[in-house]
């Protein structure tokens, strides 16, 4: 059983400039493909243009193609497409025979008329190929491939028919229930829990792991299936573009929850930390390299990008349990190596104490009223400012009730929610707590100024969402206490 999907569109970003061969975005995706670690040597790697197997020679050939094309390269152009193309690790499949079916595959789509590479990785717990395609054909006038909304549906059907001529299996269609299908009682509850639908997700989320080797691959597989993926915290919200439903990992089961997704994609148990953005030294196609926290910027270490996850300023960076992590000094030469357990230390939870202090909230600071003609009359008045200050806090009680009301939940899934929201935010402000003192170990003020106002509008969410919590915290007290009361009245 193979399954075959369209990776992502491979054109120029606007920081890119294509001066250099290298410097192309269609050089980047054919050198990563042809890896000999990932393909026996190269053994494994196939076109139809050139004997050559290296990367600058399979990229000039078909950016020639694209020079000569009616439009030329341009920022917009699509320079070529990337298909991934995977057995399923229950099929028994050779990598000789995986990459046989890749290369008659590819001979299917093109039909000769546009170059391809077909490399076959065995580096993972399921045999894949990568197929890169040139869009612009092979002979004048170079025409740019057209793709019509039907043909990713047709190359699977070919791809079946090969996988069934080589005895493999093949995913067969869903039957679809008949009109008349009476669903039984359990079915029915299910679907009022949302059991059905987050089974369905669940589903969708594992077809996606499959054809996956990084997080952005993975985002973008769900994309394709009408799933938005967002981190938050501890955890991964799923969205149903359609319909709007929002689904956390926690809820789905710890397979789907951040660590196990990239766990599962790198196909070995990982651990992660996070890291503020500001510690970003310098970034490439592959991999960005960051200074390591409290080396005062001395140390460098450089993540693949497959091993990191980006939550808005924060990237979270995911390492095997035996990996060894190499530092560098600023100049790029070796320092050491430490493992993942020696790297914790740079990322300590000192920052805690500090997040708590700088998430106090100001309610309950109250200011005593000391104007009144006479010392009674300021008791007078401190007493109606402490009537006015209760009133104040009903009123914030009920309105976040109303809100929560309004959107169509519970107030305990409410005050679940905000809790997640606050470690989310106390995850970020670690993160940017961790580049400020970095900051302040080497006097960048440019930058300690950026982390700061920062971290003043992270302590502005964390405080109002606090502020939230305790507000409904106190009404499902008070409503509690008048439960109690009515139940025991006073004698």
């Amino acid at each position: 059983m193979a399954i075959l999907k369209v990776g992502k569109k491979i054109t120029a970003r606007k920081d890119q400039h294509a001066d250099t061969i290298a410097a192309t975005p269609v050089y980047g995706v054919i050198k990563y493909v042809i890896n000999g670690a990932k393909t026996n040597d190269g053994a494994l790697v196939s076109n139809n243009y050139v004997n050559d197997q290296d990367a600058v020679s399979l990229a000039e050939g078909m950016i020639f193609d694209l020079k000569h094309a009616p439009y030329g390269i341009d920022e917009k152009t699509r320079w070529a497409l990337h298909l991934k193309h995977s057995f399923s690790p229950d099929e028994q499949v050779t990598p000789e025979l995986a990459h046989q079916i890749g290369v008659e595959l590819a001979e299917a789509i093109t039909d000769g008329d546009y170059k391809y590479v077909i490399a076959t990785h065995v580096d993972r717990h399921h045999i894949h190929n990568h197929i890169v395609i040139c869009m612009a054909g092979q002979l004048p006038p170079h025409k740019h491939m057209r793709l019509h909304k039907t043909a990713i549906q047709q190359w699977r059907s070919i791809s079946d028919e090969l996988c069934k001529e080589y005895g493999l299996s093949v995913l067969e269609p869903s039957k679809t229930q008949p009109e008349q299908y009476a669903k039984t009682f359990e079915e029915l509850y299910a679907e009022l829990k949302g059991v059905g639908k987050k089974q369905a997700l669940r589903a969708m989320i594992d077809e996606a792991v499959i054809t996956s080797q990084s997080y952005d691959e993975f985002v973008d597989a769900l994309q394709e299936r009408g799933i938005s993926v967002a981190v938050r915290g501890n955890n991964l919200v799923y969205t149903n573009l359609a319909t709007g439903m929002k689904v956390r990992s926690s809820k789905l089961g710890y397979a789907y929850t951040p660590p196990a997704i990239m766990s599962r994609i790198q196909g070995q148990i990982l651990g992660w930390v996070s890291i503020n953005e500001t510690l970003i030294k310098s970034q490439s196609t592959n991999t960005i390299t960051f200074y390591l926290p409290k080396s005062k910027r001395q140390l460098l270490m450089s993540v693949p990008r497959e091993q990191l996850i980006q939550s808005n300023k924060t990237y979270h960076i995911f390492f095997a349990e035996d990996a060894q992590i190499v530092l560098k000094d600023r100049r790029g030469r070796y320092v050491k190596t430490i493992n993942k357990q020696d790297l914790y230390q740079y990322f300590g939870d000192k920052t805690l104490t500090a997040i708590q202090q700088i998430a106090h909230s100001n309610r309950g600071n109250r200011q005593h009223v000391v104007m009144g003609r006479s010392e009674a009359h300021n008791r007078y008045l401190r007493y109606q400012a402490m009537r006015i200050d209760q009133l104040n806090d009903r009123i914030d009680q009920l309105m976040s009730v109303r809100q929560t009301m309004q959107q169509g939940i519970s107030i305990d899934t409410r005050i679940t929610q905000l809790n997640n929201d606050i470690k989310t935010l106390q995850r970020e402000m670690r993160a940017g707590l961790t580049a400020l003192i970095d900051a302040e170990h080497n006097n960048d003020y440019e930058t300690r100024a950026q982390v700061q106002a920062q971290l003043e509008q992270l302590e502005q969410d964390l405080t109002s969402t606090q502020q939230q919590l305790q507000e409904l915290q106190r009404f499902t007290q008070r409503e509690q206490e008048q439960q109690r009361t009515r139940k025991h009245p006073r004698r």
